[in-house]
């Protein structure tokens, strides 16, 4: 019997929680100060507006008030405005019903039930695509649990410890702040999983979350469109288009696909692992953005609002400026605390944007409210500033370094070549690489610079500021690495910004050619012939960029059944045989019965040798001593002392409890956590005889460790 049932509906009440947090907060600020003629707009334009602005303003003020006031005065707060949203929209909707009128504030535009279509079809089915899915005993995660297996830990963290949260995988035995991480958007989450209940945790708070990043996506892509379009009262044609090129993403289904029957067959395993990103240094596809990294898509919407501001001010008296740089300000400091790498990148782009405004002299005074905005942002990021650079947080000695962005496809077979020789290739091999992660908007961005004159477009301030935005992002990430950590997310996330400039000018190109029609992927794919002279060309990237995107879905939803089933192969990184629906199943059960049975006020512990293990990240609401789940500024000397102290118990076996007790003791754990993967499992049997488990199944069992006498307090299950 399948079920996602549970999940599901945990999930979806979630997703209407954060109404609370994305709606509401924004619609107040906007209707309140009538911010750039808020309440004169289209209603769907308004409440895209108001999740934009949320997203905004509200990451910064809630770690603020978080920290210095109280977690149970924000909720207070975010309820009280949900309150007075709910009494506007009620006024609204009594007045117009007994005015027997047409609401004014409608567009009444034929695109509109569409787009409200969209959305309610993307809810449905990222919730789908995240959620865990039970076969009888065994359960299946998807390949999104790597990373969040670590981050629903952060938001459970913040709701039972505060801001900022208490480090559950680290504990030298004392609880230890976890200040080393862009954390703002879990804060978010948080607030969600708190106003659940029982009924809503933070696993299903962090799933609705990605689903409202990409329900974000789509509200700046409409609002930055209406702002953009000639014809302001069209704009929801435009919007369309933006949304359905959403699904497109580069051509990393041919080397996917090819590099997956070769491995499966050559190596007996597939080197894919079900993360289509891995082939080469990737640009991320935005299913792949909202799926995994939904803070870092919250990061780029935040900054590319605080562009929106600037650029509706162009034009407008000094006080609707003076409120760009407040809001503006307020945006830069959500954005650096909820993705340093896209704040870095933008405030590149946004220091050149400024001086163009004062060289040309066009604005004396948008120069220096481009500054104010600046400081503003810095000044209220001090708090978070602070906690990166707390002392014991380590992050290498270079965070950013100079490098060629690698075409790992080719570059390889230069590996023996002197380091000058093999840059200049990648140097060389630069555009091949941007044309097969970025595909069909490759084609976009050349034909667009190309031919944008020939578009009659009028608003020059627009292309100016995305034309600088672009440029940054290939430069910048082009040679330029961050270091802190194996992965480069400098150059992975921060290209969200080049690919948004890159969506809005595909709507350019394709929006003549859509007239009258349904908007939708067939008839985009109709208008290609008109625009590219290559019209074969274009359209299989097209083709090919839905059919990564649908590849990613694909694999993220069923990987781990595929381990089961063999076909992924041995070895792989999520287990070492094809039980792995069952261990997973019993894992949630042990972890489970911890939670309810014997609290989080305890310090657990699970083999720390287990690389990023899932049950423990996804159902555990436990303190661990070591893991390496949330190891964000742990100095590795200390992460691998405590590793190799306490991994000891787990990869040996025992006679009696009297060594492992006595490293329990020294780590402050009280319970450990045993399946049987791990040498400890040979040695239970005997050492059953001398203790009862507090829980056991068939792959996990739960023993009392250190002070023992915690079994005799809970009991046998």
């Amino acid at each position: 019997m399948i079920s996602i049932v549970p999940d599901f509906f945990g999930t979806l009440l979630a997703c209407v929680l954060f109404i609370l947090v994305f709606v509401s907060p924004g619609y107040i600020l906007g209707w309140a100060l009538n911010i750039f003629g808020f309440r004169n707009l289209p209603r769907i334009i308004a409440h895209f507006f108001a999740i934009i602005l949320s997203n905004a303003v509200l990451p910064i003020v809630v770690y603020l008030s978080y920290k210095y006031i109280s977690g149970i005065f924000i909720i207070a707060v975010i309820l009280v405005l949900g309150a007075a949203y709910l009494g506007i929209q009620t006024f609204s909707f009594l007045q117009h019903r007994n005015n027997n009128s047409a609401d004014p504030l409608d567009e009444g535009s034929q695109y509109k039930s569409s787009l409200f279509t969209f959305l309610g079809i993307w809810v449905i089915f990222s919730t789908i695509l995240i959620i865990d899915l039970q076969i009888g005993n065994r359960l299946y995660f998807t390949t999104v649990s790597y990373d969040y297996s670590t981050r629903i830990a952060v938001v459970d963290a913040i709701s039972r410890t505060g801001v900022p949260p208490i480090n559950p995988g680290y504990y030298p035995n004392h609880p230890a702040e976890l200040t080393y991480l862009y954390y703002y958007w879990y804060i978010l989450v948080s607030i969600v999983d708190q106003l659940g209940g029982t009924i809503v945790n933070a696993r299903q708070a962090m799933t609705a979350g990605a689903s409202w990043a990409g329900i974000s996506l789509i509200a700046i892509t409409t609002v930055y469109l209406h702002y953009r379009s000639e014809d302001e009262n069209k704009s929801l044609a435009s919007a369309l288009i933006g949304t359905r090129l959403l699904f497109v993403s580069g051509l990393d289904f041919i080397p996917v696909m090819i590099l997956f029957v070769w491995s499966r067959y050559a190596l007996g395993m597939s080197i894919f692992n079900g993360r289509i990103e891995g082939w080469n240094m990737p640009i991320m596809s935005w299913l792949h953005a909202v799926t995994w990294v939904p803070n870092h898509v919250s990061a780029a919407i935040a900054c590319l609002t605080a562009m929106i501001f600037f650029l509706l001010t162009v034009d407008k008296k000094g006080e609707q400026k003076l409120l760009a740089s407040m809001l503006s300000g307020l945006a830069f400091a959500s954005a650096l605390g909820t993705s340093v790498w896209i704040t870095l990148t933008f405030a590149v782009a946004w220091i050149i944007w400024a001086g163009i405004f004062a060289l040309r002299r066009v604005d004396k005074y948008l120069f220096w409210n481009m500054v104010l905005a600046g400081a503003i942002g810095v000044l209220l990021s001090v708090p978070f500033i602070a906690g990166l650079t707390t002392e014991g947080n380590t992050g290498g000695n270079h965070i950013v370094e100079l490098y060629v962005r690698p075409f790992y496809l080719l570059s390889a077979l230069f590996d023996d070549l002197p380091g000058v020789l093999h840059n200049l290739f990648n140097l060389l091999l630069l555009p091949a690489n941007y044309l097969m992660e970025l595909g069909f908007f490759f084609l976009v961005g050349i034909y667009w610079l190309g031919n944008y004159k020939k578009l009659g477009l009028q608003k020059q301030h627009y292309y100016i500021a995305e034309a600088i935005l672009l440029g940054v992002v290939v430069l910048l990430l082009s040679f330029f690495r961050s270091s802190v950590i194996f992965i480069n997310d400098l150059g992975i996330r921060a290209w969200l910004l080049g690919q948004f400039v890159l969506l809005i000018w595909s709507t350019d190109l394709i929006k003549p050619w859509v007239r009258g029609v349904p908007i939708g992927i067939s008839s985009i794919f109709k208008t290609l012939p008109a625009i590219f002279r290559g019209e074969n060309i274009a359209r299989s990237f097209l083709i090919i960029g839905l059919m990564t995107t649908f590849l990613e879905a694909v694999a993220t939803r069923t990987w781990p059944m595929l381990v089961d089933l063999n076909i992924a192969g041995f070895p792989n990184d999520l287990s070492s045989d094809t039980n792995l629906g069952n261990r997973t199943y019993a894992g949630k059960l042990a972890y489970e019965f911890i939670d309810r049975h014997i609290g989080n006020d305890i310090v657990i512990q699970n083999n720390p040798y287990s690389v990023q293990d899932r049950p423990s990240g996804l159902y555990s609401t436990g303190q661990m001593a070591i893991s390496d789940r949330t190891d964000y500024g742990v100095p590795s000397s200390v992460f691998q002392s405590m590793q190799k102290d306490i991994g000891i118990i787990f990869k040996q076996s025992y006679s009696n409890w009297d060594g492992i007790d006595q490293i329990c003791k020294k780590h402050s754990i009280d319970v450990i956590v045993v399946n049987d993967t791990d040498q400890l499992w040979e040695s239970l049997n005997v050492l059953k005889t001398f203790r009862a488990p507090l829980y056991w199944n068939s792959y996990y069992e739960v023993f009392a460790c250190g002070d023992y006498s915690l079994g005799a307090m809970i009991g046998s299950p």
